[in-house]
């Protein structure tokens, strides 16, 4: 019945999913000592592919699970022409603007940062580059300060006439 085929399709889409995980991660220059586990191949994946299509992706997770270690992989891997594997010299470079979040981060530190990548963006190729911010700890600013209001402007579409960027932050909570 229905229910079986939504069973064999989600099984499919799971399989499929899986299989394009892995094949980047073979793809990925991956230090010495580093474990390949799920979540990393999930958060290098998703980050690669939230990256370059602009849309913004929020990864949260326990300390210890791979979210700043994915973007730093990324970061060396996603050098356009001159990267390590034959992939990655056929995917857009990434060029990274990062920004650590802290208790007393304000809406204008995190302003200038997106600020900086968009003006980038502007001056290079988009098909051959893309730029990304990269925002670490994003659950720290605090709340009553609303420094991460901003978000809303640079990340809800109020861009038209700007170039898009890339945006993953990375939280414990």
């Amino acid at each position: 019945g229905e229910e079986s085929m939504n069973s064999d399709f989600e099984h499919e889409f799971i399989s499929l999913l899986d299989n394009r995980m892995t094949r980047i991660v073979e793809e990925t220059n991956i230090p010495d000592g580093i474990a390949i586990t799920d979540g990393l191949k999930e958060n290098i994946f998703m980050s690669l592919v939230c990256s370059l299509s602009c849309t913004p992706l929020v990864i949260i997770g326990p300390p210890g699970s791979s979210k700043t270690l994915s973007i730093n992989i990324l970061d060396d891997n996603t050098n356009g022409e001159e990267s390590p594997s034959e992939f990655y010299r056929k995917v857009s470079r990434l060029s990274t603007y990062h920004y650590q979040c802290s208790r007393t981060s304000t809406s204008k530190e995190v302003a200038s940062v997106f600020d900086k990548a968009i003006q980038r963006q502007i001056k290079v190729d988009a098909d051959k580059h893309r730029c990304l911010v990269f925002m670490d700890e994003a659950g720290l600013p605090e709340e009553s300060k609303e420094s991460l209001k901003v978000l809303h402007y640079y990340l809800e579409g109020h861009m038209s006439a700007k170039a898009k960027v890339g945006f993953v932050a990375i939280t414990n909570h």
